[in-house]
């Protein structure tokens, strides 16, 4: 339907992008639903709110946390105020990332090379 669609010299706008990229995206064509997304900004059509809310929300529960990181800046730098949702998914995004640095932090294995590393020190002075 796109194809026939830009062959009969239709112009998508925002709208019809993220009609396309909701139906990728509820079809498991990830990869294809950020192709359509960088199309749609390279022929100059300015992204929505929800377009970019399907793609942060796409991107948090595949745990692509750069890729949430980089849609939330575009969203502003676009002069787009995030609203709940994407603040939301953000934040779960944020807040899973730091779960496991404080994990990795408290872990027994810090432990053990912490004590191998005071020892490596020890032996130096």
């Amino acid at each position: 339907m796109w194809k026939d669609m830009l062959e009969k010299g239709v112009i998508p706008n925002s709208f019809t992008y993220t009609v396309s990229i909701s139906s990728l995206v509820k079809e498991g064509l990830y990869e294809d639903a950020f192709k359509t997304f960088d199309e749609m900004r390279s022929n100059g059509v300015v992204p929505e709110e929800v377009t970019y809310n399907l793609l942060i929300n796409l991107s948090a529960k595949s745990g692509n946390r750069d890729e949430v990181q980089r849609l939330y800046e575009d969203m502003i730098f676009r002069g787009i105020i995030p609203k709940f949702m994407e603040n939301l998914a953000y934040m779960r995004m944020l807040t899973k990332h730091l779960k496991r640095q404080i994990s990795v932090v408290n872990s027994p294995v810090r432990k053990h090379i912490w004590q191998w590393l005071k020892s490596i020190l020890l032996q130096e002075m």
